[in-house]
């Protein structure tokens, strides 16, 4: 995830929470910015960088085992980020197929040209974990607009 802030982080940080939690924040990407204030007001100065962040339950064993291999605690993070990221793009897309599901019963009333353009759109749901740049770059297909059946 992006974020911006007013100091330079390292390449990660460790912090153990009240309740025995230890939180590792991981840092990639940091990069200087300057944004010009605007009318009388001062530029803005800071950092932007990419964090990734994992929750464990702290142990002296778990803050060494991190100091001795950051890079693939950092691997780890960001695929647990994608992966629970993934689980939230299923799951709308889980609700959008459900909430169609009514379009291809036999006795729906929609008309035929609907129906099967529900078809199409509800295959392209299902193809949404097939596309490139998943989880981060979803391209949502339009839901059709439905005519009822005549009568």
């Amino acid at each position: 995830m992006k974020a911006r802030g007013d100091y330079k982080p390292k390449g990660y940080e460790y912090e153990v929470l009240n309740d025995g939690t230890a939180v590792l924040r991981f840092f990639e990407n940091v990069k200087k910015f300057t944004d010009k204030g605007e009318d009388d007001r001062p530029d803005v100065t800071g950092y932007e960088y990419d964090v990734y962040t994992l929750s464990r339950p702290h142990s002296d064993h778990l803050s060494e085992r991190v100091a001795a291999d950051p890079d693939a605690w950092l691997a780890f993070a960001k695929q647990q980020e994608a992966d629970d990221l993934a689980v939230c793009v299923r799951a709308r897309r889980d609700v959008l197929l459900v909430t169609t599901d009514r379009t291809q019963l036999p006795d729906a009333d929609i008309a035929e040209c609907c129906r099967d353009e529900y078809k199409a759109y509800r295959q392209r749901l299902r193809d949404i974990p097939g596309q490139p740049g998943f989880p981060y770059e979803v391209e949502w297909p339009d839901e059709p607009v439905t005519e009822k059946a005549a009568r």
